[in-house]
């Protein structure tokens, strides 16, 4: 079993919604069978996690694929991937320092290469996100 940090206790926006984030490849080792990714959001130093934009939401969408190729982790690599990615969704816990944490599941091996993105709405002061990977023989 192997376990990779992917992002850890990366900043969520601020002010503006951040779309397709940071885009992120990770090479999966030799003889992975399956992968389980865990989420943990941590809203920050506030109760009142957005910015006061009208219809926003308080969900951190992450979004994970598996794929054979060998693709570019940028800001394109959404749109290429998106039919085979599978979508982790994660709502922001309100209180001061809420901390929620998630995971996917088993997630097949089929290609090597494991691509991670999010979406986020803009949160407060101090909301981050860790990503990691946890992989099975």
């Amino acid at each position: 079993m192997t376990n990779t940090t992917i992002l850890n206790g990366v900043a969520l926006g601020t002010t503006a919604e951040l779309y397709n984030a940071s885009p992120t490849k990770t090479v999966l080792q030799a003889g992975t069978t399956a992968v389980i990714l865990n989420a943990q959001i941590t809203n920050g130093n506030n109760t009142n996690n957005s910015t006061g934009i009208p219809g926003q939401s308080d969900m951190v969408d992450i979004r994970y694929a598996i794929c054979p190729f060998i693709l570019t982790a940028d800001a394109l690599l959404p749109s290429k991937i998106k039919n085979t990615a599978g979508r982790l969704e994660i709502h922001v816990d309100r209180s001061s320092g809420g901390v929620v944490i998630d995971n996917t599941g088993l997630i097949a091996n089929n290609g090597g290469n494991l691509y991670t993105w999010f979406n986020s709405p803009a949160l407060s002061a101090g909301a981050a996100i860790t990503l990691t990977s946890v992989e099975l023989p």
